[in-house]
Protein backbone atom coordinates (compact mmCIF):
# COMPACT_ATOMS: atom_id res chain seq x y z
CA UNK A 1 0.00 0.00 0.00
CA UNK A 2 1.44 3.32 -0.67
CA UNK A 3 -0.16 6.73 0.84
CA UNK A 4 0.75 10.32 -0.20
CA UNK A 5 -1.21 12.58 1.77
CA UNK A 6 -1.31 16.24 1.96
CA UNK A 7 -0.77 18.04 5.47
CA UNK A 8 -0.66 21.50 6.86
CA UNK A 9 2.15 20.42 9.43
CA UNK A 10 5.11 22.60 6.83
CA UNK A 11 3.69 25.45 5.48
CA UNK A 12 0.23 25.68 7.19
CA UNK A 13 -0.70 28.87 6.00
CA UNK A 14 -0.06 27.87 1.76
CA UNK A 15 -1.25 24.53 2.54
CA UNK A 16 -5.00 26.08 4.42
CA UNK A 17 -5.09 28.31 1.68
CA UNK A 18 -4.83 26.00 -0.94
CA UNK A 19 -7.19 23.31 0.79
CA UNK A 20 -10.30 26.27 0.62
CA UNK A 21 -9.32 27.03 -3.19
CA UNK A 22 -9.94 23.16 -3.95
CA UNK A 23 -12.90 23.18 -1.52
CA UNK A 24 -14.33 26.38 -2.90
CA UNK A 25 -13.94 24.84 -6.58
CA UNK A 26 -16.14 21.82 -5.32
CA UNK A 27 -13.11 19.24 -4.69
CA UNK A 28 -12.76 18.99 -0.70
CA UNK A 29 -9.57 18.72 0.30
CA UNK A 30 -8.91 17.16 3.98
CA UNK A 31 -5.39 17.62 5.43
CA UNK A 32 -3.85 15.53 8.04
CA UNK A 33 -1.14 15.60 10.85
CA UNK A 34 1.10 13.20 10.87
CA UNK A 35 -1.02 11.00 13.43
CA UNK A 36 -3.85 10.86 11.46
CA UNK A 37 -2.15 9.73 8.37
CA UNK A 38 -0.11 6.95 10.18
CA UNK A 39 -3.13 5.51 11.15
CA UNK A 40 -3.98 4.21 7.75
CA UNK A 41 -1.19 1.98 8.32
CA UNK A 42 -2.16 0.00 11.01
CA UNK A 43 -1.71 -3.44 11.17
CA UNK A 44 0.73 -2.90 7.69
CA UNK A 45 4.79 -3.21 8.00
CA UNK A 46 6.12 0.29 6.80
CA UNK A 47 8.96 -0.41 4.56
CA UNK A 48 12.02 2.77 5.15
CA UNK A 49 11.98 5.72 5.67
CA UNK A 50 8.51 5.31 6.95
CA UNK A 51 5.86 8.18 6.99
CA UNK A 52 7.70 10.79 6.37
CA UNK A 53 7.70 14.33 4.24
CA UNK A 54 7.59 13.89 0.86
CA UNK A 55 11.11 14.98 0.27
CA UNK A 56 12.94 12.35 2.74
CA UNK A 57 12.22 9.48 0.23
CA UNK A 58 14.96 10.37 -2.02
CA UNK A 59 18.14 11.69 -1.60
CA UNK A 60 18.31 15.64 -1.49
CA UNK A 61 20.13 18.16 -4.15
CA UNK A 62 23.54 18.77 -2.29
CA UNK A 63 22.83 22.34 -1.98
CA UNK A 64 19.41 21.40 0.18
CA UNK A 65 18.89 21.01 3.79
CA UNK A 66 17.50 17.01 4.22
CA UNK A 67 15.37 18.40 6.75
CA UNK A 68 13.79 21.54 5.23
CA UNK A 69 10.05 21.79 5.11
CA UNK A 70 10.22 22.03 1.42
CA UNK A 71 7.52 18.78 1.89
CA UNK A 72 3.19 19.90 1.68
CA UNK A 73 2.31 15.97 2.37
CA UNK A 74 3.17 12.65 4.05
CA UNK A 75 4.62 9.43 2.18
CA UNK A 76 4.73 5.91 3.28
CA UNK A 77 4.73 2.45 1.60
CA UNK A 78 3.49 -0.93 3.73
CA UNK A 79 3.22 -4.53 3.28
CA UNK A 80 0.49 -6.41 4.67
CA UNK A 81 2.26 -8.72 7.24
CA UNK A 82 2.29 -12.59 6.41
Amino acid sequence: MAIVHPTADFRSREMSAMARAYSGSGIPVRMRDHAEVARFFAGWDLLPPGLVPTQRWQPPPLDQDPDQDTGAAYAGIAVKPP
